[in-house]
């Protein structure tokens, strides 16, 4: 977001899971419900026009299905192509994991 903010431009986020974690590694995951996924980005796509999107921590298969979904019906919706931009974040810093494994 300060990258987005440097450039001028306005930044809106859509929490997929929460963490804990340190410098030495991720102590919980916790992840958002698909749905409620779903109700933030159409929340984030009704108030703005969305010129682009990039990803991050996706943690899961159902969280990544909920997002290509909300992406396809906003796509669909503007008669569009959004540039999209994944950056799944497979594992942090300290090298733990942030995905299940059946994500891939």
């Amino acid at each position: 977001m300060k990258t987005a903010c440097a450039y001028g431009v306005y930044a809106a986020s859509t929490l997929t899971a929460i963490t804990a974690q340190n410098s030495s590694g991720v102590h919980a995951i916790s992840t958002v419900e698909p749905e409620l996924i779903s109700a933030q980005i159409a929340a984030v796509v009704s108030d703005m026009t969305v010129r682009s999107i990039k990803t991050g921590m996706l943690g899961t298969k159902e969280t990544v299905v909920a997002v290509a979904e909300a992406i396809a019906a906003q796509n669909a919706s503007e008669n569009t192509s959004i540039p999209l931009v994944v950056d799944p974040v497979l594992v942090a810093t300290s090298g733990d994991s942030l995905a299940k494994e059946n994500i891939v």
